[in-house]
């Protein structure tokens, strides 16, 4: 929902947030879903678009289950990636991140180093969900919300030596 807001501000493209969109389709979908790319095709006009058909995937089966839905994608500066490899998000969800803990990132090619400083859901709409879920302090001073799958342990031999 958060990259349709910034789509629809930044008038990248026509899109109604009121009908339409997979939710509206499928009402049982969640914040986080598992799902398999099943088709891929590009809308070449400004901007190009990649619309991807996707269908939802059992965690423990691997097997499609429920039904499919669609999306369309415009990569923009300064919006939050919401499509995660299923083994990034595994690995970042199996590393249990508490409060306290410091880490690295990745942005805009440079190296960043924080420390998770509190843990909430994003919405209350999810209070399961990952995405956002931790306010972080960079050593800079600034404050931030990330997800698991943005950070990186430290590895505390490669910053030392």
């Amino acid at each position: 929902m958060q990259y349709l807001k910034e789509v629809r501000l930044r008038k990248v493209y026509p899109v109604d947030l009121d009908r339409g969109q997979p939710w509206h389709k499928n009402p049982h979908l969640r914040e986080e879903e598992l799902v398999k790319v099943i088709g891929v095709r590009y809308e070449i006009r400004p901007p190009r678009l990649v619309c991807l058909k996707l269908s939802q995937i059992d965690p423990d089966t691997g097997r499609m289950c429920g039904g499919s839905f669609s999306i369309k994608y415009h990569d923009m500066a300064d919006v939050i990636d919401f499509i995660i490899l299923r083994q990034t998000y595994e690995s970042a969800i199996r590393h249990r991140w508490k409060v306290g803990d410091r880490f690295r990132s990745l942005i805009d090619d440079a190296w960043w180093i924080g420390e998770i400083v509190t843990q909430e859901p994003f919405s209350e709409e999810y209070p399961d969900s990952q995405f956002q879920c931790f306010n972080v302090k960079w050593d800079t001073g600034e404050h931030e919300k990330m997800s698991p799958w943005d950070l990186e342990p430290i590895d505390e031999q490669r910053m030392s030596g």
